[in-house]
């Protein structure tokens, strides 16, 4: 795998680790609890948990 701008550890003695990916499930999981937590700041009626997901489903290309 090719990390591009990746250039080894920026701290001596520090831990390295690979995040990887959500799965569907996981990103839906991760929408539903963020938007749960942030309904006191949401002040835009025109945007919800399920208004994502449906995007996300209905728009492969933007999962990324």
């Amino acid at each position: 795998m090719l990390i591009v701008g990746y250039g080894g550890a920026f701290v001596d003695g520090a831990k390295e680790v690979e995040i990887v990916p959500f799965s569907q499930k996981q990103t839906e999981e991760y929408i539903q609890t963020w938007f749960t937590n942030a309904a006191g700041y949401i002040e835009d009626d025109s945007v919800s948990a399920e208004q994502l997901i449906t995007e996300l489903r209905e728009k492969p290309q933007i999962v990324d």
